[in-house]
């Protein structure tokens, strides 16, 4: 460049480029600012970013969801996940010497410099090394009319002083986690998940030029982004039809930025933890039982969905500890009438539920036997000022009963006439000391309390089927691996807790209204009641075994009734394939297997074992859906077959998966799928279609 000559009002003539080094020199030994320059590393533990991930009991990631309401910061991004083509149209759009210079492109310096003491206006000669300093130190920072010749010259140096302890490749990683983008975008992986939805790595040569356009003018408008990355496009080829720049500009303006979760499988939990400046949370649940409860829940509700039931909440117990293992608050977004609402927390009437603790405490109280006769035939009873004509699930009276059918069988007379026998007040505080909470008066509730007066949550009903689990004591629940274990408070006697169980586990008994094949037997010993709400607005299941209490509950968050749905046919299938699950050591939970609680021993030598391997999940032509709103890689569909055989091998579409171990998840994507158990001589024991849409 040609040296620029100036005359001052009479002065000799100055060789401007030399005077403006020589006053560069002055201000650099005479600059005060502080040039501390951390390590790399120690810049990155400061950076808290904009998320709270929720974690298992096993530190596997279960939801990620925004908890800082001021900018959007996510992961901090080596070089090697960050795209080549972002790092070639950064070079072009900033620094194309970067990798020429130390800090200090002193050409660009020059002439900017030139360009102000002669009136001509400001230009950037900032480097990507000096615009990084003014990142890490908020001094070096202009304000809105620029920067100080002052605080120029201390960016200089200090970008200098930068390049003497960073690597070139350590300060673009810097700058491109710590830039500011579009509005409140920090850093490239915010940015590239909010702008085009996809991973930093992914982002193509049109992306690149976009999202380094914003660097400039984070807020710009529309025009100046997509020339600037048309320029920046055409730089790298020259032919470059900015068209298609032009229109993918247009669809970032078009419509407010969104950032998709990375994981997504505790909605409900996650909105109820959010902490401000935590980065993470530790839960109690476990990541394969919390996607296995969706799963099924989800089949389920496609199953009932002719009969209008769109809603259904799962939770999962561990009975020793009160761990939620599984909390499922609602069903995807494409099949839920209100997706926002938690099913788990939301009251609903209680139906039957009630009625072990109404036989529990008259027990207790040595009112009755479970051999005791109660007579199941119609009565009316006065009511304030109305009668009150309790009827049965099939509106049919079976005469005199024994109370341990009475209550396994779910009758509404005999129950209805024990809590006559109890003090209805007494009754009223069991249930607040089995955590029943919002409790009115008892007078309020009457006897119909005893079939489903009372407004409960699947939480609180969930829990308190624990307590028979645990011989009787209550503790609360755990969600938070930092939340403390509650001490153990006796509310039933560990004789009276083991006579309602045996009652609830016992087939026979239930024959009377179920029958003995039915939604509620388990391959393994459990206890459970079901209970359906007036005009079948809701339908719930609990139950429980040694380890593990499960509750279900299905209907409609509308309050719409259900067609022609019960316990047994709508909350019991989920519970049954839960409590399955759970019980045939199939599923690891944390870092230990469930063993069966019975040993079944099969002679082998008449048997071939193979040929008794069947698929029982997904059934031969089963349509499965994915859900829109959960990033893909974080869905998954379970594939069962009816035992483990380790010298068999599933197969999908011709392509091995891995070893029969009767649960495979498998994570869905569009298409049409041909699903096989074979072994290693490729001989097919069973196979079914099936088709993800």
């Amino acid at each position: 460049m040609k040296e620029m000559q100036i005359l001052n009002k009479g002065n000799p003539i100055i060789n401007f480029k030399k005077a403006g080094f020589l006053l560069f020199n002055f201000l650099l030994v005479n600059s005060i600012l502080s040039r501390d320059i951390p390590k790399l590393s120690e810049i990155k533990k400061t950076i808290q970013i904009s998320e709270l991930t929720l974690l298992d009991k096993n530190n596997k990631p279960l939801h990620e969801i925004r908890n800082d309401k001021n900018s959007r910061r996510m992961n901090w991004l080596s070089l090697d996940q960050i795209s080549a083509a972002v790092l070639k149209s950064l070079l072009i759009a900033e620094d194309r010497r970067f990798f020429e210079h130390k800090g200090v492109d002193w050409k660009a310096v020059t002439d900017g410099a030139l360009r102000y003491f002669t009136f001509r206006g400001r230009r950037g000669g900032s480097t990507i090394t000096m615009q990084l300093a003014s990142i890490l130190n908020p001094i070096l920072k202009g304000r809105s009319g620029g920067r100080t010749i002052s605080q120029k010259w201390d960016q200089i140096r200090y970008a200098e002083e930068l390049e003497e302890k960073w690597t070139k490749e350590e300060i673009l990683e810097a700058y491109l986690n710590l830039v500011n983008f579009k509005g409140e975008l920090v850093g490239i992986d915010a940015a590239s998940r909010a702008l085009f939805h996809k991973e930093a790595h992914g982002l193509n040569e049109i992306e690149s030029s976009i999202i380094v356009s914003f660097f400039k003018s984070p807020s710009g408008k529309e025009n100046r982004i997509a020339d600037r990355a048309c320029y920046i496009a055409t730089e790298q080829e020259k032919d470059f039809q900015c068209e298609k720049i032009r229109m993918k500009v247009r669809e970032i303006f078009s419509r407010t930025y969104f950032i998709k979760p990375r994981n997504g499988f505790t909605y409900h939990i996650a909105h109820a933890l959010i902490q401000t400046g935590k980065r993470e949370i530790k839960t109690t649940l476990d990541l394969d039982v919390q996607i296995l409860s969706q799963e099924i829940l989800r089949k389920q509700l496609l199953n009932l969905k002719s009969k209008n039931v769109k809603d259904g909440a799962i939770l999962v117990l561990e009975n020793s500890t009160g761990n939620v293992l599984a909390y499922v608050g609602g069903a995807s977004r494409d099949t839920s009438s209100a997706y926002e609402i938690d099913g788990v927390q939301s009251r609903r009437q209680a139906g039957s539920t009630l009625k072990p603790f109404i036989y529990g405490l008259a027990l207790q109280n040595k009112i009755l036997t479970d051999n005791t006769v109660l007579n199941d035939n119609p009565i009316d009873i006065q009511v304030g000022t109305g009668i009150y004509s309790p009827s049965n699930y099939q509106d049919t009276f079976h005469g005199d009963v024994s109370a341990r059918v009475a209550l396994a069988s779910s009758l509404n007379v005999p129950a209805v006439k024990v809590l006559s026998m109890l003090n209805l007040n007494e009754f009223v505080f069991k249930l607040s000391e089995l955590g029943f909470t919002e409790l009115r008066e008892a007078e309020y509730y009457g006897l119909s309390i005893a079939l489903g007066s009372l407004d409960i949550n699947l939480k609180e009903l969930t829990n308190a089927y624990r307590v028979l689990a645990n011989e009787g004591n209550y503790s609360e629940i755990r969600i938070k691996d930092e939340d403390p274990k509650d001490v153990p408070k006796r509310i039933f006697t560990k004789e009276t807790s083991e006579i309602i169980s045996d009652i609830l586990s016992d087939k026979e008994a239930r024959a009377l209204s179920f029958g003995l094949e039915n939604p509620l037997v388990t391959r393994h010993t459990s206890s459970v009641k079901t209970g359906t709400s007036k005009d079948m607005r809701d339908n719930w299941c609990v139950g429980y075994n040694h380890k593990y209490t499960v509750g279900v509950w299905v209907g409609n968050f509308s309050g719409e009734p259900m067609w022609n749905v019960s316990g047994v046919t709508g909350a019991a299938p989920a519970w049954r394939d839960i409590m399955n699950k759970l019980s045939e050591g199939e599923i690891q939970i944390g870092e230990k297997k469930i063993i069966p609680k019975e040993n079944v021993f099969i002679s082998t030598t008449s048997i071939n074992k193979s040929s008794l391997m069947k698929i029982t999940y997904p059934v031969n032509r089963t349509i499965i859906a994915v859900d829109p709103d959960i990033p893909q890689n974080n869905q998954a569909v379970y594939f069962e077959s009816t035992r483990l055989d380790r010298s068999a091998y599933w197969v999908l579409n011709g392509k091995i998966l891995g070893e029969v171990k009767k649960i495979h998840l498998w994570n869905p994507k569009s298409g049409k799928y041909k699903l096989s158990i074979r072994n290693k001589e490729n001989k097919i024991f069973d196979q079914v279609e099936f088709e993800v849409r």
